[in-house]
């Protein structure tokens, strides 16, 4: 919290006035991390094509990891913490009218479900903070296979969840 209050240029009482807990600090920010990317869904329902509206939501949360180390690191270690947040910002059902919007089109593999969406989003996080070995900088050309392996039709079996 000490560090906290320095970066944030105030002192150590302020934060402990707003967060009472460092996990109280972690919550708020990874609630306003999923209040942004339902707010991204949303704008990305309104655009006209659909396949763009998933992959840009895709691009987006990829993104956002990759600016925010310790989001990556609360995600891997606190998944309670997100799945809080999701609930509560509407991130199930926005994720389902994404891929319902663009398995209408055509442009989405039918068998993909909605919770592939975050599954694969969360799934980049230790790819796209690798600091050495063949991973290292290149988490967007990873987020492009992954798109162009969610395209319509599809020539694999997805397996079935438990």
């Amino acid at each position: 919290m000490p560090d906290i209050a320095k970066a944030a240029n105030v002192g150590v009482g302020t934060v402990y006035r707003h967060f009472a807990t460092k996990d109280d600090l972690i919550a708020a920010l990874v609630a306003d991390h999923f209040d942004r990317l339902a707010q991204k869904a949303r704008d990305a329902l309104e655009l006209g094509d659909a396949w763009d509206g998933i992959s840009e939501f895709i691009r987006f949360a990829a993104q956002a990891q990759a600016d925010d180390r310790g989001l990556c690191e609360v995600m891997g270690s606190r998944p309670e913490v997100l799945d809080v947040a999701a609930r509560a910002a509407g991130l199930a059902d926005l994720c389902d009218r994404l891929v319902k919007r663009a398995q209408r089109t055509g442009q989405l593999r039918g068998d993909l479900a909605w919770e592939d969406i975050p599954l694969v989003a969360c799934g980049l996080g230790p790819t796209i903070h690798a600091t050495v070995g063949p991973a290292k900088g290149r988490w967007p050309r990873l987020v492009e296979i992954i798109l162009d392996g969610l395209r319509a039709p599809g020539t694999g079996k997805l397996p079935r969840c438990l």
